[in-house]
């Protein structure tokens, strides 16, 4: 299952880069890449992985808490590696990351694959520059959900709209809803 997931993906990764539109990552932050900064390790603590994580549905993503009570999501699993360990990165612009000594080894058995075609992305790049975080709301906005926080303050809505090679998404900012165009993409 894993293998065809894998080659899935790196077809849909050479369509897309020949496509010239949004681009789409794969966070991988026990692997070298170009499409996010190195993982520098700054704290180590102890804690727990109870479920899949919220904010990125994919194999190896958690939803973790420290056994001080602060949560992490995204927090990744090494494939094939110790399933006592995990990285939890602050964004894939931030190189920073914590690592999660786990109490009891992670239970893959509810793991859900990562669909590109329908998952939300953990984090959003818009054309402007912008950097958006997937976040964990209940907040509607214009019968929309708010599924991300940006750098900036404005935060957006919906579901990016997939149906041309550079995909958009509707932003609120104090000067109303924009539809703006998402230049990179990572789950």
């Amino acid at each position: 299952m894993l293998r065809r997931t894998f080659v899935i993906l790196l077809i849909f990764f050479r369509m897309n880069s020949y496509a010239g539109g949004t681009e789409l990552n794969l966070y991988r932050p026990y692997a070298e890449s170009t499409k996010h900064l190195p993982v520098t390790i700054s704290s180590i603590q102890h804690g727990v992985c109870p479920s899949q994580s919220k904010r990125v549905v994919r194999e190896d993503a958690w939803y973790c808490m420290t056994d001080a009570g602060k949560i992490y999501d995204p927090c990744f699993s090494k494939r094939f590696g110790s399933d006592t360990e995990v990285i939890c990165p602050e964004s894939p612009w931030s190189g920073k990351a914590t690592q999660l000594t786990l109490q009891k080894p992670l239970d893959e058995s509810h793991q859900v694959s990562l669909d590109m075609s329908t998952a939300l992305p953990w984090a959003v790049e818009l054309a402007n520059g912008d950097h958006c975080l997937s976040v964990d709301s209940t907040q509607i906005d214009n019968n929309l959900p708010v599924h991300y926080q940006c750098a900036s303050g404005v935060f957006l809505m919906g579901d990016a709209h997939r149906c041309e090679a550079t995909w958009t998404i509707l932003e609120h900012d104090n000067q109303g809803i924009t539809m703006m165009n998402v230049s990179k993409v990572w789950f």
